[in-house]
């Protein structure tokens, strides 16, 4: 493997002599996949057959790198992960959640998205109380966070397509918790990719990572509160991307910014922040509490890419003087009235108990109607977003898929269960033909298979046939299928 020569001048700045061949080893061998098991799996263990291995996070595993092809877990294409029970992510991006300790109810803002691995995490860890709003400038990007949220029914999340550089623009002085895991020279990448350093990295692109960097530091810490945390994080190792930031962050606003001691799991291999680089000081707190991940410190339950991360806390109030964008046609919350009556539809047509939508608001748009968090509906009355919660209604009175996946487990009514023959082919988009369905032509029925919901039909040609209502981009070409009891 052939690494440029900058980059084995930094390994050595970086490491000391016995650290640096075992780290040019690992940061290009392939990456394990990992995975958690979300609030939807019932169970406190994966499947069996899948061999997965606990790691140092809750609730989160290391698949085995297979033998031979037979033995590969096709995690995208089981029912567990269809129904959004077990999510695949980096350990990497999950410690940078976990790492936050009980942020319950907190109103969070996740400045860099996409794909979704730590929105997810953070709307579990927020709760029916809490809010996440999940921002991602990229409309590519943004369409696969709003799969993946939709996927895990996540109904405290709201999405927007802000520049993260321009922050000020739409909000300040707002939040408990910023999360930034900023766009980086991306060294991690190394481990999906073993071309990436002889043919993608430079230290040109470290700096121009370096100039956002610095900007979305800044705009995050002016979307705080008084008292709410920043948390930043990125997959290199290139100094001016992590310690370097987070020094001219306290240099620009002195006396506004403390930095906080790191909460990891016991035993986690790492190491601390570079004490100075390039004749450049870093402050002794940012060394002391800066967090460095490196593919080389690794043990039977950790194994991840290079990354780097640090907890601060906004000490002071800081003001930009930025003309606000508002929204200038918001969502209207519905009335008690109004909502009463939704629920009620709801419960009459699937048995979905009351009390599951009661703690929550509804809102009203051209498009239907969607569900948020109580602090959802106060954030969506000024705020530019791009998707205000969850949407539970379409504008015909339709039930939505993403209401389906989110709700349909507690459905009593309008159930009709796959057979191990029907499901694989339901996955795969296929309508259900010569089926006797009780129901009158057009109805919604919620469609489920093994305790789980597996979307929504509809009926047709005299109960004779099921409409597939899987939206194209969720169905599944080869989906792992099942046999025997359930």
């Amino acid at each position: 493997m052939s690494f440029p020569a900058p980059f084995l001048a930094r390994v050595e700045a970086l490491l000391p002599p016995a650290e640096r061949e075992p780290f040019l080893h690992w940061c290009t061998a392939p990456l394990p996949k990992s995975f958690r098991l979300t609030q939807r799996a019932a169970y406190a263990a994966p499947p069996a057959a899948w061999h997965a291995q606990q790691t140092l996070l809750p609730r989160t595993h290391l698949l085995p790198r297979p033998a031979t092809a037979a033995e590969k877990v096709r995690l995208g294409n089981t029912l567990e992960h269809f129904s959004g029970e077990v999510y695949s992510a980096t350990l990497s991006s999950l410690l940078d959640v976990y790492a936050l300790g009980d942020i319950r109810g907190w109103k969070v803002l996740d400045l860099c998205a996409a794909p979704g691995s730590k929105t997810t995490l953070l709307s579990q860890m927020v709760g029916p109380e809490g809010l996440v709003v999940a921002n991602e400038p990229s409309s590519s990007r943004l369409q696969k966070l709003a799969s993946n949220i939709e996927r895990l029914g996540c109904q405290n999340v709201i999405l927007t397509q802000w520049n993260g550089a321009k922050l000020r623009q739409y909000t300040e002085s707002e939040f408990d918790l910023v999360l930034v895991d900023a766009p980086c020279s991306s060294e991690g990448h190394g481990r999906k990719d073993s071309s990436f350093f002889s043919q993608m990295w430079s230290e040109r692109s470290i700096l121009t990572a370096a100039r956002l960097q610095q900007q979305l530091i800044e705009e995050a810490l002016l979307a705080l509160r008084v008292g709410g945390i920043l948390h930043y994080s990125t997959c290199t190792t290139a100094p001016e991307e992590n310690e370097c930031i987070v020094a001219g962050l306290l240099a620009r606003y002195p006396g506004a910014v403390t930095v906080l001691p790191p909460h990891l799991p016991a035993g986690l291999p790492h190491a601390k922040g570079v004490t100075q680089w390039q004749g450049q000081g870093i402050p002794p707190e940012v060394s002391e509490h800066y967090t460095r991940l490196y593919p080389h410190l690794r043990s039977e339950m950790w194994d991840s890419e290079c990354f780097g991360m640090i907890t601060l806390q906004k000490t002071a109030p800081t003001t930009s003087r930025a003309e606000k964008q508002t929204s200038l046609h918001p969502p209207q919350l519905l009335k008690k009235q109004e909502k009463a009556r939704i629920i009620t539809q709801l419960y009459k047509r699937f048995g979905i108990p009351k009390e599951a939508l009661r703690p929550y608001s509804l809102l009203q748009t051209p498009q239907g109607v969607w569900l948020t968090t109580a602090l959802g509906a106060g954030f969506l009355r000024r705020s530019i977003v791009n998707r205000p919660g969850m949407p539970l209604l379409d504008a015909n009175n339709h039930l939505t898929h993403s209401a389906a996946m989110a709700l349909g487990a507690l459905a009593t009514a309008q159930l009709y269960p796959l057979t191990d023959a029907q499901y694989g082919r339901w996955l795969q988009g296929y309508d259900l033909l010569d089926v006797a369905l009780p129901w009158p032509d057009s109805s919604e029925v919620l469609v489920h298979y093994r305790g789980r919901c597996v979307g929504l039909g509809r009926v047709m040609e005299g109960g004779k046939k099921l409409k597939n209502k899987l939206p194209r981009t969720l169905t599944l070409a080869q989906p792992v299928t099942y046999e025997g009891d359930s």
